[in-house]
């Protein structure tokens, strides 16, 4: 990917990513504003979903923009480039992107609305800053990357819960036991009724 094997990457991305308002790239810029005033040095942001910053004229740290990813393994390649990775949403139910870092052991910030935080465990497997607060997601950002001990641990146990919650051999067997169970209370029966 031509990366610096030393720098360190905070990585965003969405389908339109840039340019969708509620995928809240000009939030995640402020929190880079807030990150290039600390003591937190070495960063570089990675942007998916877009190949340009939109109505955004200056990002706060450099800023690599990769266009749109569509195979499974550069996906996977950039989410394990990164460092940590941000979903800075006005509002979402459960991002496959969330799903997508913590499968690839990334620990995630993000705001605390919809469904981020049924994927997000605060100081586990990630951060959670409060709804819209660019000066909280840059905390959450700082406090992963300031210990680099924590921020693997974090990313082993983002890793552990996917296979733990969301995989195929655990899912498969709460459908199957969820249609058996709609299917003994006669539901599929009423409707011909």
């Amino acid at each position: 990917m031509g990366l610096d094997i030393e720098g360190r990457y905070i990585l965003f991305g969405a389908c339109d990513s840039t340019s969708n308002r509620n995928k809240g790239f000009d939030l995640l810029s402020a929190a880079l504003g807030v990150l290039s005033k600390t003591s937190v040095k070495g960063l570089s942001c990675l942007v998916f979903g877009a190949s340009h910053s939109g109505k955004i004229t200056n990002t706060p740290l450099p800023t690599r923009y990769l266009g749109m990813l569509r195979d499974e393994l550069t996906l996977a390649l950039v989410y394990s480039a990164a460092d940590v990775f941000v979903c800075p949403s006005r509002e979402d139910n459960l991002p496959n992107t969330i799903m997508e870092a913590l499968a690839c052991g990334t620990p995630v910030v993000g705001f605390a609305v919809g469904g981020i935080p049924d994927m997000v465990e605060h100081k586990i497997n990630g951060m959670l800053a409060t709804p819209h607060d660019p000066n909280e997601l840059a905390e959450g950002i700082a406090y992963i990357l300031a210990d680099e001990e924590r921020r693997q641990h974090m990313g082993a146990m983002a890793r552990q819960g996917v296979l733990q919650k969301y995989s195929m051999s655990v899912v498969a067997p709460q459908y199957l036991a969820l249609y058996k169970e709609l299917a003994g209370r006669g539901m599929y029966n009423d409707a011909n009724n």
